[in-house]
């Protein structure tokens, strides 16, 4: 079971799935949502990273390493020139939705 965040109530929950979150040289495992506002990353109801879809400039697929040093497709996002790096399942449905979400489709 997924642990609840707290979202505002004007925003509404899209996707849900576990991932990782790169922190500096280190991985946060945790939760990865999107709203029809934005990308939260949470471990259990602490949000780690925030980001609004009116200010994300990018969303792709890389390749990059992870843990132990293997190398698995992330969800890059590039935030007004921050980049933060997910690790988690079905990345490709993950861009294909933030796409919609963000075009307001």
């Amino acid at each position: 079971m997924i642990p609840s965040i707290t979202i505002p109530k004007n925003e509404e929950i899209i996707m849900k799935d576990q991932g990782l979150y790169e922190h500096g040289i280190s991985w946060k495992p945790g939760h990865l949502y999107l709203t029809d506002k934005g990308v939260i990353f949470a471990q259990g109801t602490r949000i780690i990273f925030q980001g609004n879809l009116k200010n994300l400039v990018l969303c792709e697929i890389v390749k990059r390493k992870c843990i132990l040093g293997k190398r698995v497709k992330q969800l890059r996002f590039v935030f007004e020139n921050r980049n933060v790096y997910i690790a988690t399942r079905n990345v490709e449905e993950w861009v294909d939705i933030i796409g919609q979400v963000a075009k307001g489709e």
